[in-house]
């Protein structure tokens, strides 16, 4: 690790947390779906809008995010960083208020290091002193005083506008300085 102390603000969806895994299994099981051939497409154009309007109806009562699979390598690689860096996890959680207690709760079970006074629910992330951001959604970047590292997701895979990262080993490479 680098000796600079950095304040990194880490998103949880589909960057910690693998929404878009579950997103794809729920519409499965609920419409009787088969998308496995189409899960590197976002959710949202793979449904009709009714459909859309029912997955956005359950993501508002929230309890899906309590049982979200961490992404590969995650919890090991937040462990890393934790110790060496200011590390916040930065969720936009009011846009679906109902994940609040959920999304709480997920952080004491799969991070039991991470201090919950650390953990920021808001709307703007912008809001937030970082000094890089780790996200996979860019508009959040777009007022942010530290840099965006924009985390690969079906969603935003034309974005060309920030340094991307592929995945949590991306981000160890990235600041042990392999990919600075």
């Amino acid at each position: 690790m680098t000796s600079t102390r950095y304040r990194i603000g880490v998103d949880m969806d589909d960057v910690i947390c693998n929404t878009h895994a579950s997103l794809i299994g729920w519409a499965e099981q609920e419409f009787g779906l088969s998308l496995g051939d189409r899960a590197d497409e976002p959710i949202e154009t793979l449904l009709t809008s009714s459909q859309n309007a029912a997955m956005a109806e359950m993501l508002n009562e929230g309890s899906i995010f309590r049982h979200l699979a961490p992404m590969d390598d995650a919890v090991e690689v937040l462990a890393e960083l934790y110790r060496a860096h200011d590390i916040f996890i930065v969720t936009a959680a009011m846009e679906h208020p109902g994940s609040l207690r959920h999304k709480f709760a997920w952080v004491g079970e799969h991070l039991p290091f991470f201090d919950p006074l650390r953990l920021v629910f808001c709307g703007h992330k912008h809001v937030v002193n970082v000094d890089y951001l780790i996200d996979d959604t860019p508009h959040h970047f777009e007022r942010l005083d530290g840099r965006g590292l924009l985390y690969d997701a079906p969603k935003n895979r034309r974005e060309n506008r920030y340094d991307r990262v592929r995945n949590w080993q991306d981000i160890s490479h990235f600041f042990a300085g392999a990919l600075a």
